[in-house]
């Protein structure tokens, strides 16, 4: 696994439901400090364990998609799709 990317070994090893937990412990600790509404840290959670357990490799483009479903008082500062 040298060869790969720390980003993208989940794409080659299958990462199970109930590794999840352990596997982001304290993943958000740094989003958490600069106080985005609890409604993005949730969505970002949602999408990263998505991620995680079907082992899709990121898309920025998939990302986007996924944090426009939020509540648009939500949605990320950087514009809206469409």
């Amino acid at each position: 696994m040298k060869p790969v990317a720390p980003w993208s070994v989940h794409v080659h090893l299958r990462v199970e439901e109930q590794e999840l937990d352990s596997f982001l412990k304290d993943a958000w600790q740094i989003p958490i400090a600069v106080g985005p509404p609890d409604a993005l840290l949730d969505a970002l959670d949602l999408y990263t364990r998505a991620l995680l357990t079907t082992g899709i490799e990121f898309d920025r483009d998939d990302l986007l998609l996924a944090l426009f479903q939020i509540p648009q008082q939500l949605a990320p500062p950087w514009g809206s799709v469409g």
